[in-house]
């Protein structure tokens, strides 16, 4: 059963993102880890998931302070994602970074989130973060996607009948597309 849903989580694409968070008050030491268990919770209020490992000092750190940044790497970030999926002691040696809402921020990222923890729910040999959405910011860089042990990025194969997407508007396609994106609240 572990190989078979090793296998099968392999197959689902995820972002590649970096949890960051400051240790010790200001001026702080940040810690960072990359996981590709994020995801959007609620819209109202605006609220995010990640999973971190129990035994992951992030987590440890998250825990203590309260607050979490979200980095959502852009398409040409591969290397930082596996420099903070490392082992590494120093992740943020070669990387640049600044603070943004107290958190340490990636350059270069295709978004950035803030968040303050709202829970911490127990998940087999994760925890689960609950995190309210204190601020987020879309860059329009492509985001970085890891599927089947690869990483890449998101190439629309079908259209969404919006303006500046190549579509043709009208077709059947576009207007599913169209109702799809208005029941989640986007069109």
């Amino acid at each position: 059963m572990d190989s078979e849903f090793l296998a099968v989580m392999a197959t689902t694409p995820a972002p590649v993102t970096v949890i960051t968070c400051l240790a010790d008050p200001e001026p702080g030491t940040p810690v960072g880890t990359t996981v590709s268990a994020f995801s959007s919770l609620s819209r109202r209020p605006p609220m995010v998931m990640i999973a971190l490992d129990r035994d992951s000092r992030t987590l440890a750190v998250v825990s203590e302070r309260g607050h979490f940044g979200v980095n959502l790497l852009s398409a040409g970030q591969a290397e930082v994602g596996l420099r903070f999926a490392g082992k590494e002691p120093d992740r943020f040696a070669n990387t640049n970074w600044s603070l943004d809402h107290g958190l340490p921020r990636l350059s270069g990222t295709a978004a950035w989130v803030a968040c303050s923890v709202a829970a911490i729910v127990p998940g087999g040999d994760h925890d689960i973060v609950l995190g309210a959405v204190e601020y987020a910011e879309a860059t329009g860089r492509s985001p970085l996607i890891y599927s089947r042990r690869r990483f890449g990025t998101h190439r629309p194969h079908i259209t969404t009948g919006l303006p500046g997407d190549g579509g043709v508007e009208g077709s059947e396609l576009d207007l599913l597309n169209a109702h799809a994106m208005a029941l989640m609240g986007m069109g």
